[in-house]
């Protein structure tokens, strides 16, 4: 967990440079749409500052609902679980 690193806990909103610069191996984004749109992470994955970053040249850059990844409800069993095969694909 690059984020760790930062000394940030809690929600934060990370500067490109930063996020850039931690050169995570797999990125999530909150942006998840009903029709299965992954508008954020192809953005990402398409911008040119980006290319360098690991996450970005495997397409490890995954969308996922806001609900599975900060609310405390019904939905977050669903999340953690989508998150952990998404994180760690071998195990399913």
């Amino acid at each position: 967990n690059v984020i760790r690193e930062t000394g940030f806990r809690g929600s934060h909103k990370l500067s490109q440079e930063l996020a850039i610069g931690l050169e995570p191996d797999v990125i999530i984004v909150s942006g998840w749409s009903p029709k299965g749109e992954r508008k954020p992470a192809l953005r990402l994955m398409a911008d040119p500052v980006w290319q360098d970053v690991p996450a970005i040249k495997t397409g490890r850059v995954y969308d996922v609902p806001g609900s599975w990844a900060i609310s405390n409800s019904q939905y977050s069993v669903e999340g953690l679980e989508h998150l952990a095969g998404l994180l760690h694909p071998e195990a399913l």
